[in-house]
């Protein structure tokens, strides 16, 4: 029965396994903490024992609801790949993808760590203000409530902004593939602006396999007639959407071959970032 902690799944991924299939099986994966290159499988990687915890008697876990909706958005991926255009895609589909970005992105380890370093801060204003706190176990337990609830109370919130954003298909033609990571949606500015997703001009990245990318962007930034499929001949854009995976990943950098030397470079320069309990300032 739903709920049924003996039927429970205890290995939850926070990155669904049908998407890390789209890269290869095995993958490869570059870990930023220790520097090391290693194969896997999309069954063993952005995985935790009870990441979620354990569902309450009675009631369906939110692995489960998340598994289920799964399902539908392989099938309108599946679709997105074989078509390359977003506009082309059954209207049941294009809602799956929606709802599958706004779930992706705050279902993630590093968007738990992102409202957990938020938390430090407010602790940190409390105790110098000296304001009432909460015990230590609660601030532990903080940000993966936080994280549950915000899956469970404000994904409709934010699928109504998603939806207003462009969608842009970009058809990898050059010799470097896309990588993704355990935390594969990401945000950026068209015009150097925040990112917030009412923000003017923020734009949402989501690769979809080594050769697919999809993007979401402010149509009030870009052209009128801006196409809804491109092809990226250029190096420098696989680059730069490669680089917000390093950029905003916990630990893993996934890719179907074992050439990381961007990686390396941006850890070289940005060392900061091969920490997983690195600073934060915003969870999304």
């Amino acid at each position: 029965m739903p709920g049924d902690n003996a039927q429970e799944v205890k290995f939850q991924h926070y990155v669904p396994q049908f998407y890390l299939r789209y890269f290869g099986n095995p993958l490869y994966c570059f870990d930023k903490k220790n520097g090391e290159v290693f194969k896997t499988s999309p069954r063993r990687i952005c995985a935790e024992d009870y990441f979620y915890g354990k569902a309450e008697q009675g009631k369906p876990s939110i692995e489960s609801t998340l598994c289920q909706e799964e399902g539908q958005a392989n099938l309108a991926f599946q679709e997105l790949m074989a078509l390359q255009d977003f506009e082309k895609l059954q209207a049941d589909n294009k809602e799956a993808i929606y709802r599958h970005v706004v779930r992706q992105e705050i279902r993630t380890n590093e968007f738990k760590k992102r409202i957990e370093s938020l938390g430090k801060l407010w602790y940190k204003f409390g105790i110098e203000n000296k304001l009432p706190l909460p015990s230590e176990e609660e601030v532990i337990e903080a940000p993966k409530r936080v994280q549950l609830e915000i899956l469970d109370e404000e994904t409709d919130f934010l699928f109504k902004h998603i939806r207003k954003l462009k969608p842009i298909i970009g058809i990898n033609k050059t010799a470097y593939p896309f990588f993704t990571s355990d935390h594969p949606v990401n945000r950026y500015s068209l015009n150097e602006g925040d990112i917030g997703l009412v923000s003017l001009g923020v734009a949402i990245q989501f690769p979809i396999s080594p050769t697919i990318m999809l993007s979401l962007c402010d149509s009030r930034v870009l052209k009128a007639e801006a196409n809804s499929r491109i092809e990226v001949i250029d190096e420098e854009c696989v680059t730069h959407a490669n680089s917000l995976q390093v950029r905003d990943s916990t630990r893993f950098i996934i890719s179907t071959t074992d050439e990381f030397s961007l990686v390396r470079r941006i850890l070289a320069d940005y060392p900061e970032l091969k920490d997983p309990d690195r600073k934060r300032t915003e969870p999304g």
